[in-house]
């Protein structure tokens, strides 16, 4: 019966019955805390705090191993200990992707020599591919990572063309990725644990450095682009918030791209040498984080109400120039 009823739940069909459970059981799931592991003898040197992971503090980062038997959920990248979920408070929950706690009660496990969960957030859009995911990679050479060691990445965020694209065109190699399957728990004798390292600068840089490689040499054509997720029509209704604010970006030939449609290696292409950019602050700037210009004018639309998806400062070290455009 066991095994028909994981049957059953492993269907796609069920996923939403799954999701609705999971959300019912997590105020119950008994929880641990971090120094359970230190105290079972399972970690090499100290796990930092769930804080100290946010903080991106290169001096602080560390790579830690956890040599216990640990789950890695599917849906949100947390590893269970013991049966148990991490006792990260409820903005670290809202920050990960859809947890399956389903996936414990029938289990179904691959079994891994080492990994470290990449990406498990919640968000999947270009600004987490740039600012978080990218400089949590090229993070592993800085900390001496194994080089062997399975690098997971949450399903959400593998669906994205970007992501896609990085991966075919060998951003990552020789690093080993791996997919968090839906209804699979990846059990690593060896869990790696790295703290946050969003927007961290010079990792940018290597990742900078590393997409000219791949997809260089880019041609350095002056143009002028507008960044913007939903295209066209998104960027049509914008424009005409904004049109008497640039009077010389109409008066230009401009190409709108919304980097979360196009290949990674033509939205590169299309403001690696470009002059001036318009963008919104939803996050689609962060592409040029990837083609860093100081000959670069970089237009933020901002609305009333809308938080920036990318901080200040890794706008203003990829570009010469900022300049806030307030729209209603």
């Amino acid at each position: 019966m066991h095994k028909v009823i994981a049957w059953i739940f492993a269907k796609r069909d069920f996923q939403g019955a799954r999701n609705f459970l999971s959300r019912l059981l997590l105020p119950l799931w008994p929880t641990y805390e971090f120094a359970d592991l230190t105290n079972a003898g399972a970690v090499t040197g100290a796990i930092p705090s769930p804080a100290c992971q946010r903080t991106g503090d290169a001096a602080r980062r560390q790579l830690h191993k956890v040599n216990a038997a640990v789950d890695i959920n599917p849906g949100s990248g947390e590893a269970f200990f013991r049966g148990r979920r991490p006792s990260d408070g409820a903005s670290v929950r809202r920050s990960l992707g859809p947890i399956d706690l389903l996936c414990h009660i029938f289990p179904i496990r691959l079994e891994r020599e080492r990994a470290l969960v990449l990406y498990s957030g919640s968000s999947t859009d270009i600004a987490s591919f740039v600012g978080s995911l990218l400089p949590r990679f090229f993070a592993l050479d800085e900390v001496g990572a194994p080089a062997d060691m399975s690098l997971l990445v949450n399903l959400r965020m593998a669906k994205q063309r970007y992501f896609q694209d990085a991966l075919i065109d060998q951003v990552f190699r020789p690093r080993p990725l791996e997919i968090l399957r839906q209804f699979h728990l990846v059990s690593p004798k060896t869990l790696y644990v790295l703290p946050d390292c969003s927007w961290d600068r010079r990792l940018l840089d290597r990742a900078a450095a590393k997409c000219a490689e791949v997809y260089g040499p880019y041609p350095m054509q002056d143009r002028t682009v507008f960044l913007c997720a939903g295209g066209q029509a998104r960027a049509s209704k914008l424009a005409a918030k904004f049109l008497h604010l640039i009077p010389d970006f109409f008066e230009r030939k401009y190409i709108v791209i919304d980097p979360n449609q196009t290949p990674l290696r033509d939205s590169l292409h299309a403001v690696a040498g470009a002059s001036l950019v318009v963008a919104p602050n939803t996050g689609e700037a962060a592409i040029l984080a990837l083609a860093p210009s100081k000959k670069r004018v970089l237009y933020e639309l901002q609305q009333s109400k809308s938080p920036g998806a990318i901080p200040p400062a890794a706008m203003e070290d990829s570009n010469a120039k900022i300049r806030i455009i307030r729209i209603p």
